[in-house]
């Protein structure tokens, strides 16, 4: 897997930030479980293919789901990519489930 990068993202006047690695053609959203920093991509990868592209995003502090289904959509848009697979634990999953259902074309795939 090619070296993570972290970028960062305004999004209704929050800043976003989310790592970005791999160059596969498949992308893998990691929606962290907690308010805390997003996945690291270096634990990440040792257990997924390399040809995988991981988005790990750190969620801002938000008021509401929407606010988080916004950015995450936003960061999406900014990489350029219709569609991905989602992977949620606890409130990652939470999360996932709400963004399949306000944007049902972006999902892939839902690993809950």
């Amino acid at each position: 897997m090619g070296a993570s990068e972290t970028h960062r993202l305004s999004v209704g006047g929050h800043e976003w930030r989310y790592q970005l690695g791999g160059d596969g053609a498949r992308v893998l959203v990691l929606l962290t479980g907690g308010f805390g920093e997003g996945v690291s991509l270096e634990r990440a990868r040792r257990f997924l293919p390399d040809s995988q592209r991981l988005i790990s995003p750190t969620y801002p502090p938000v008021d509401r789901i929407g606010q988080l289904l916004e950015g995450i959509v936003a960061i999406l848009d900014q990489e350029a990519i219709e569609q991905a697979y989602f992977l949620g634990p606890s409130l990652g999953g939470g999360i996932a489930q709400c963004l399949v259902r306000r944007h049902p074309s972006r999902v892939a795939g839902l690993i809950l």
